[in-house]
């Protein structure tokens, strides 16, 4: 999301066939389930380090103010919000397995 605010490219395009959470869990799962625990985790770890690059180079205004680009529903933040840390409580159990 927050680099398809300073590229103006959706991140989420319509593809023309409805998008589905629990379709798009399971190709997850499958593209990295014989991925080892501690790579995973470094994964998690550098992604979230890019999260944090990313949320302080974005502007107020990119962040906080709706209608920044034609794709956003409201304000980039509550986005970010929905795919990060609101989203987190849902998957602690496994970020905590070994």
């Amino acid at each position: 999301v927050l680099l398809g605010l300073r590229s103006g490219v959706d991140p989420y395009p319509d593809t023309g066939e409805p998008w589905d959470l629990d379709t798009h869990n399971a190709r997850v799962l499958a593209e990295n389930r014989e991925r080892p625990p501690a790579d995973v985790r470094a994964g998690e770890a550098a992604s979230f380090e890019e999260l944090m690059a990313a949320l302080e180079a974005a502007t107020d205004h990119e962040l906080f103010d709706a209608g920044v680009q034609p794709w956003l529903d409201g304000p980039a933040i509550a986005m970010v919000a929905g795919d990060t840390w609101d989203h987190y409580p849902e998957h602690e159990r496994h970020l905590a397995a070994d």
